[in-house]
């Protein structure tokens, strides 16, 4: 079950309760659960930098900042949050005209912004309204982003140097009329990528595949000497996220205003999917008004210690429930995981190859399409049906996700 309301005054006296209350008996299920996350997440989230176009070490610095407040402010026990693949098209769209120097500071301003109408949302209660979004809009949109996704991530895993176009059909277009650029060695390493992840997937799924694939890569990298011969992570830096001052532009703020908005509600959405598909496992009671202002202030916090706007993730909350999970103290895990591979273990990523990370973007892209519930959206209702192919052409079509 969820919960929408409750008195948002006692979130931090419940964060000491919480603490107080901490079982011992937990601490063993909690690492456990913790670790298999991250195994699973950090070459994740480093690959979903990629889709926003900046350096993977961002996506390692969003999970650090976000799981550590998420921890000590969420509500739900198994809620995870961090990078999506979701989010990180969202804002590769929507900043799509802002390039150069700056291009960071557009993306810190406007998780700012994702932030505060995501407090202000939640502490007018006006949260709940998310669940009036129908589900063939969310449908369509997730089905349509899996595409955008996929597609962009195209010349990572062929090698091409070619920039994206403002849709789905551009990229396309942009991909195949630079084929001749085809450097054949990044597409091995990213197909070898994809290949370990299905192998195991099917065999093992016990095992983290995404890890165990990039570790496998990077190591046929390092020892014939291949990051000479492709476009490997570069310029990593090993330190931990520091703050930084947002510049905030009036000019910049009105034009991100509506974006925000929008991208504000799609993370609630997330959030709201996740937690009630979770509930109805675990019979957790969830105030969802609280987790939203969570959401909210993990944002803004994000924003100013260089990340990038985060919501729930579907998968890694469903491994962590799966995995065993008793309480937050899994999240706090997970972002130690991060923190320690970030300080031991960062010289070798400038072995991991770009067309890697793109092979398990691409993966994951795949995976958010489901057929299942696409089917079931035409059997309901023709209107249902429109909707939903209205948002599918919509966000393959126009230039910002916003718009759809």
């Amino acid at each position: 079950m969820f919960i929408i309301g409750g008195n948002d005054h006692n979130m931090f006296s419940n964060l000491k309760k919480t603490i107080n209350d901490y079982q011992i008996k937990n601490l063993k299920s909690d690492i456990i659960a913790g670790l298999t996350v991250g195994a699973v997440a950090l070459p994740q989230n480093m690959a979903y930098a990629l889709i926003i176009g900046i350096n993977p070490i961002y996506g390692i610095y969003t999970s650090i900042v976000s799981m550590i407040v998420s921890s000590f402010l969420g509500v739900s026990n198994y809620l995870v949050v961090g990078p999506t693949n979701v989010m990180a098209i969202a804002i590769s769209s929507t900043l799509g005209q802002y390039t150069g120097e700056n291009y960071l500071q557009f993306i810190f301003l406007l998780t700012f912004l994702i932030g505060v109408f995501q407090l202000l949302m939640a502490l007018m209660k006006l949260g709940k309204l998310v669940s009036y979004i129908s589900h063939p809009v969310v449908v369509g949109l997730t089905s349509g982003i899996s595409l955008i996704i996929g597609a962009g991530q195209l010349s990572n895993f062929f090698g091409l140097n070619v920039s994206n176009g403002v849709n789905f059909f551009t990229t396309i277009y942009n991909f195949f009329i630079n084929l001749n650029q085809l450097n054949y060695y990044s597409l091995l390493l990213g197909l070898l990528t994809v290949a370990i992840i299905l192998l195991l997937q099917h065999y093992k799924p016990q095992l983290p595949a995404y890890l165990i694939s990039v570790i496998v890569v990077m190591l046929i990298t390092y020892f014939f000497n291949m990051n000479n011969q492709v476009e490997v992570v570069s310029n990593f830096d090993s330190s931990l996220p520091k703050f930084n001052m947002i510049n905030f532009e009036i000019s910049t703020i009105k034009d991100l205003a509506s974006s925000a908005l929008s991208l504000a509600i799609l993370g609630f959405i997330q959030v709201t999917s996740i937690v009630k598909s979770l509930s109805n496992r675990s019979n957790e009671e969830i105030d969802m008004n609280k987790e939203f202002i969570s959401q909210g202030i993990t944002n803004v916090v994000c924003s100013f210690f260089s990340s990038f706007a985060i919501t729930g993730s579907f998968t890694n909350s469903f491994i962590n429930y799966e995995a065993g999970a008793k309480t937050r103290l899994s999240e706090l895990i997970t972002a130690f995981f991060f923190i320690i591979f970030l300080l031991v273990f960062s010289p070798l990523v400038k072995f991991i190859p770009v067309a890697s990370l793109a092979g398990i973007v691409i993966i994951v892209a795949t995976g958010m399409i489901d057929f299942e519930k696409i089917k079931r959206t035409f059997k309901t209702t023709d209107f249902d049906a429109m909707i939903f192919i209205a948002t599918f052409i919509t966000t393959i079509l126009l230039p910002r996700l916003d718009y759809a």
